[in-house]
C-alpha cells in the first residue's frame, strides 16, 4: 500500500464501515439513527498500521501511550475548552440570550462523568485516528498548517450520520468552522507532546464535556445556534492566535510527520 491516495482512502472506508455499522444497519428501521462508534475510527488506524508491520505499528502505538510533555500542555487541554465555553455563556446575555447561572451548579457533578465517557469513549476514539495516524499522514507531504486543515474535511464527513440530527442542520456551519480551528489546536497540542495524542485527548474530551454535556444545555434550543455562532468565532480567535504565536508551525518538530521519531504507516 504504497501508494498515497490508496492508504487514505483505505483508511477513510474502514473508519466510516468500523463507525457507522450501527447507522447503516439501521437507517432502514429508523432514518433518524445517528449512531456512531468512535472506537472504530482507532481500529481502523490500528489494521492499518499493523498491515504495514511490526514498525509501522509501534510507530503509531507510540503516540498513543507517549505520556511525557509541558504541564503546561495538558493544563491548555483542558483550561482551553473550559475557558472558551465559559466565555461564550459569559456572551449570551449581553446580546439578549437568556442564560440560567443557577442550573449549571447543580449538575457540576455530572461534569466528571461526562469526561470520563468523552476521553475513554470518544476522545480515545477520534484523537489516535485523527491526530495520531490522518495528521502525521499528511505531514509526510505538506507543512505543518497545512496538515492540520487537510484533516478537517475528513473528520467533517466522518460525523455525516450527525448531521440534521445530533448537528441540527441550522448548527452545520458554525459546527465546521468549530471543527477546522480546533484542527489547529489539536495539532499544536500533539506537536507540543512530540506526537503523543493525550493531550488532544484531553483537550476533546473537556471540550465536549464542559460545553455541549454541561453548560450549552442551559440555553433555550431556539437560541442555541446563535450561542454556537459565539462559540464558533470563539474557538476561531483561539486557532489565529495559536497560527499567529507559531508562525504556522504549530510547533511541529518533525516527530508527527517523517521526522526522526517517525516511520510510515503502511509500506
Amino acid at each position: 500500500m504504497k501508494s498515497f491516495p490508496l492508504r487514505l482512502a483505505l483508511f477513510l472506508l474502514l473508519a466510516a464501515l468500523l463507525s457507522w455499522y450501527s447507522w447503516l444497519l439501521g437507517y432502514a428501521t429508523d432514518p433518524n439513527n445517528s449512531g456512531i462508534n468512535p472506537l472504530g475510527a482507532l481500529a481502523a488506524a490500528l489494521l492499518l498500521s499493523a498491515f504495514g508491520g511490526w514498525a509501522s505499528l509501534k510507530t503509531y502505538l507510540r503516540r498513543i501511550v507517549r505520556v511525557r510533555s509541558h504541564w503546561i500542555t495538558y493544563l491548555t487541554a483542558i483550561v482551553l475548552p473550559l475557558g472558551l465555553a465559559v466565555l461564550t455563556i459569559a456572551i449570551l446575555p449581553p446580546v439578549g440570550i437568556a442564560y440560567s447561572w443557577e442550573a449549571p451548579r447543580d449538575h457540576w457533578k455530572d461534569v466528571i462523568d461526562a469526561f470520563l465517557v468523552m476521553f475513554l469513549f470518544v476522545a480515545l476514539g477520534e484523537e489516535p485516528a485523527w491526530r495520531g495516524w490522518l495528521l502525521p499522514f499528511f505531514r509526510e507531504r505538506l507543512p505543518p498548517l497545512g496538515a492540520a486543515l487537510a484533516v478537517a474535511p475528513f473528520w467533517a464527513l466522518w460525523h455525516l450520520p450527525m448531521w440534521g440530527r445530533q448537528i441540527p442542520l441550522d448548527q452545520l456551519a458554525p459546527f465546521l468552522i468549530s471543527l477546522v480551528a480546533a484542527c489547529i489546536v489539536l495539532a499544536w497540542l500533539t506537536n507540543r507532546a512530540k506526537g503523543g495524542v493525550l493531550p488532544a485527548m484531553f483537550c476533546h474530551a473537556s471540550t465536549n464535556a464542559f460545553g455541549s454535556a454541561w453548560l450549552f444545555n442551559f440555553v433555550a434550543d431556539a437560541d442555541k445556534t446563535e450561542m454556537r455562532w459565539i462559540n464558533a468565532v470563539l474557538w476561531a480567535i483561539a486557532a489565529a492566535v495559536v497560527v499567529l504565536r507559531t508562525k504556522g508551525r504549530l510547533e511541529d518538530r518533525g516527530e508527527t510527520g517523517t521526522g526522526r521519531d517517525s516511520a510510515p504507516l503502511a509500506t
